[in-house]
């Protein structure tokens, strides 16, 4: 309070207390009024954000006491900027030794091997913390950066380097310039962040004002990348009108259907037509009343339900080896996530409440003598149905398998010419457990010396 009101009083003794260390710091050492900033409760400079409320490394916050002191936030805020503490952060000047082009801005001085004088230029610009702030990045630190550069004069925008006035200034982006071109940190109202190339103006959060004649914009490529989507995507747009689309994405997807093969187009139109020709059942009754009238009196006399325990046989077993069986073929037909059935190739056409596609194990060759839960398909309900109840190839299946070279077991299903594809390994194992059954037939003793 002391120091306050003789500044207060005496704004010349500010000078006398810059290079002191009158600041407690968070961790409770002492600091210079240059190594501490100012944020709320004392400012509103988003500072806090930027740098960070630790102190790890300069500049630091102050300590928490502050905020209690019987001295007003204005008044310590306005002492603070007197003697000197950081309340926003400005590009500093630097020399070049550091820049990414470095090279090319002293090629004369490498070259020439030339002395530098006091006619020299050397001086770069960067912006304390930017390189940590830039690591993890977040609105309110992406606000003070953007900010900053708005305020910010345009020479700091570039590398400047000439060894003596004997020479040509070269110039080149500044070291800031590189830094903010090439890191994603403006946001965007989707809430993902960009590199500046890529932003949009009109996906700006609010707290962004953007002023298109503003020189640092140009500087770090606000928009460019964007532009040229933008401009493309006209182009594409206009080129998808001329050939009849109604955009690109209409072009694109005839694209792809003129990728296919001759018979796959030929199929596509043929079920569309097909399709079309469809109508649903029309029915309606030509005596509504007296049709009413009969159903009510047959619904009056409908048998009633009734249960009655009966016996049946079960096949023993057979649950535990389809649970075994769903394991195994979910393991072979599981690819990208989608399982896949082994017919028509397709992912299933649905999933349970607990988020597993649904499929049916169908037993494949009921002829072995036992039960293996590598002798199921994993098949869709509809190719399920098809195997079951409208297989022209069951009598076969066996020896069509055993006789297959390939991954695919051509059959007839539902009079229609179809494949079952089998993986590597589903049909090495398949093999080896028909081999296995075969021989347990034959060392089953015979009665009557039969063989």
């Amino acid at each position: 309070m002391r120091f306050v009101k003789l500044v207060e009083a005496d704004s010349s003794a500010a000078t006398i207390l810059r290079d002191a260390h009158i600041y407690e710091i968070a961790d409770g050492r002492w600091a210079r009024p240059g190594s501490i900033f100012l944020d709320d409760p004392f400012a509103e400079t988003g500072l806090r954000a930027f740098f960070g409320a630790q102190c790890k490394n300069e500049p630091f916050p102050l300590a928490d006491r502050y905020a209690q002191d019987k001295i007003s936030s204005s008044r310590l805020a306005k002492f603070a900027k007197a003697v000197g503490a950081i309340t926003e952060i400005r590009p500093v000047k630097i020399t070049v030794d550091n820049h990414p082009q470095r090279d090319e801005l002293k090629a004369d001085y490498y070259q020439y091997g030339v002395r530098k004088t006091h006619t020299g230029i050397d001086e770069d610009y960067v912006l304390r913390g930017l390189k940590n702030a830039l690591k993890e990045i977040d609105v309110e630190k992406a606000k003070v950066i953007w900010n900053t550069m708005s305020a910010s004069p345009s020479n700091v925008l570039k590398a400047r380097f000439r060894p003596n006035r004997q020479y040509n200034t070269r110039l080149k982006p500044s070291t800031l310039v590189h830094q903010l071109r090439t890191a994603k940190w403006v946001p965007q109202s989707d809430g993902q962040f960009t590199k500046p190339c890529d932003a949009r103006a009109d996906l700006l959060p609010s707290g962004f004002p953007y002023d298109v004649g503003k020189e640092w914009l140009a500087a770090v490529g606000f928009g460019t990348e964007a532009e040229k989507r933008t401009e493309l995507a006209k182009k594409r747009k206009a080129i998808a009108a001329e050939l009849g689309f109604e955009d690109e994405v209409a072009l694109a997807d005839a694209r792809k259907f003129a990728g296919l093969a001759p018979d796959e187009r030929l199929a596509f139109f043929e079920e569309i037509e097909r399709r079309a020709s469809l109508e649903l059942p029309e029915n309606e009754p030509r005596n509504p009343s007296r049709r009413a009238d009969k159903v009510g009196e047959l619904a009056a006399t409908a048998t009633e339900r009734k249960t009655e325990m009966r016996t049946r046989s079960v096949s023993i077993g057979r649950e535990d080896v389809k649970d075994e069986a769903g394991q195994y073929l979910r393991q072979q037909y599981t690819n990208g996530g989608e399982l896949f059935c082994q017919v028509c190739k397709l992912p299933m056409p649905f999933r349970l409440d607990d988020g597993n596609a649904y499929f049916e194990r169908v037993e494949f060759l009921p002829s072995l003598q036992k039960r293996y839960h590598q002798n199921y398909l994993a098949l869709c309900p509809t190719d399920a149905a098809k195997f079951k109840f409208a297989n022209g190839t069951d009598d076969m299946l066996l020896d069509l398998f055993c006789d297959l070279d390939g991954e695919e077991l051509e059959v007839i299903l539902a009079q229609n010419d179809e494949t079952i594809y089998f993986t590597k390994t589903h049909l090495a194992d398949l093999k080896k457990v028909i081999e296995v059954d075969r021989r347990s037939i034959t060392s089953i003793p015979q009665a009557d010396g039969e063989t």
